[in-house]
């Protein structure tokens, strides 16, 4: 995982685990476990919001695209914006 500024002082905490501390499987293991909040529609702006939904999914898991799609619709039909 690419940072893009590391913490200079103080610790991450994620689950009461330091996010730096940890590197390899425990660390990918331990980033699986949070989300993604876009800040200010900081979307990618040549995908669909869809398709910005859509791509965690793609990449981190071996759903079939049907499921993808499927999931990633539910959820924007939950954030209201089906």
């Amino acid at each position: 995982m690419t940072w893009l500024k590391r913490c200079t002082a103080g610790r991450i905490l994620i689950l009461g685990e330091d996010i730096h501390a940890l590197s390899g499987e425990a660390r990918r293991c331990l980033l699986h476990c949070i989300g993604v909040m876009f800040q200010q529609w900081a979307l990618f702006g040549s995908m669909s919001v869809l398709e910005n939904v859509m791509l965690p999914l793609a990449t981190l898991t071996r759903l079939p695209q049907d499921a993808i799609e499927r999931i990633a619709r539910i959820k924007l039909g939950q954030s209201g914006l089906g």
